[in-house]
């Protein structure tokens, strides 16, 4: 729906009054408002020009801002997933509240928590293998319950993804024009590449050596130790399943050796 009678009343105008101004019949106006009639492009730019706004806004587009970008990545982090016979049984960690959704939106939200999840299990690492000579230990950084409903937690540690080109793109687009998946499959690759970019980095400047002997340190410090935590490892950027299992393994046996 356009915003032309939003407007319209906002200004204290009736449509006579309005159709006076515009040079334009006020039953016309009562159809443009209605969506029953559309209005010609210099028409739009005529009623745009004297409310002060832009075409777009008065025909009722909105766009995704960046605070939408943030919260859509909000939003997925905090609702867990449990299946209950086909169906999909929310609950938000922050208010303890449940509901029902479709299984695309817990397919989309997993695809964002899953990539959050990886980039905060890589952030630990790096951050332990470039401060250990300081003291620091290997410690996984987890979001706690008051980060994870602060959105300036996720504006501050996701900032990176405004420069994604991707996400540039979709804050041009119009809102409702992609679906939920996709929205967030856009927002997941985000994230993904930034955690892909953190350890080329490391491994350039350092080796893959250290990078993998970081991981030894945090399964031994037991910072990795379950299944989902050897998953975001072998999807993070350069690793691969194939890698971290035989790195698991070697472990493994080492740890059986010594007993």
């Amino acid at each position: 729906m356009n915003r032309i009678k939003e407007l319209r009343q906002k200004n204290n105008l009736t449509l006579k009054q309005l159709g006076k101004k515009m040079n334009m019949l006020d039953s016309t106006l009562s159809q443009y408002e209605n969506s029953k009639r559309n209005p010609k492009k210099e028409v739009w730019q005529k009623l745009a020009d004297f409310f002060g706004v832009s075409v777009s806004y008065l025909q009722g587009i909105t766009y995704y801002t960046e605070d939408d970008i943030f919260k859509i990545i909000q939003h997925a982090y905090i609702y867990e997933y449990k299946g209950t016979k086909g169906k999909i049984q929310v609950h938000d960690q922050s208010s303890h509240n449940s509901a029902v959704v479709d299984m695309s939106t817990s397919i989309s939200n997993s695809l964002v928590k899953s990539s959050v999840n990886q980039f905060m299990l890589v952030k630990s690492i790096l951050y332990y293998l470039n401060n250990k000579k300081t003291g620091a230990k290997p410690v996984k950084k987890i979001i706690t319950n008051d980060d994870a409903i602060n959105l300036n937690f996720w504006k501050n540690t996701f900032s990176f993804v405004l420069e994604n080109p991707s996400i540039k793109l979709l804050l041009k687009s119009e809102k409702h024009s992609n679906s939920d998946l996709d929205i967030k499959g856009i927002i997941s690759s985000a994230i993904n590449d930034e955690i892909s970019q953190e350890i080329q980095n490391y491994v350039v400047k350092h080796s893959s050596q250290e990078f993998f002997e970081g991981i030894t340190d945090f399964i031994t410090a037991k910072q990795i130790t379950d299944k989902q935590d050897e998953h975001d490892l072998a999807n993070a950027s350069i690793l691969t399943m194939l890698d971290v299992l035989n790195k698991l393994n070697q472990i493994q046996d080492s740890d059986q050796k010594s007993k």
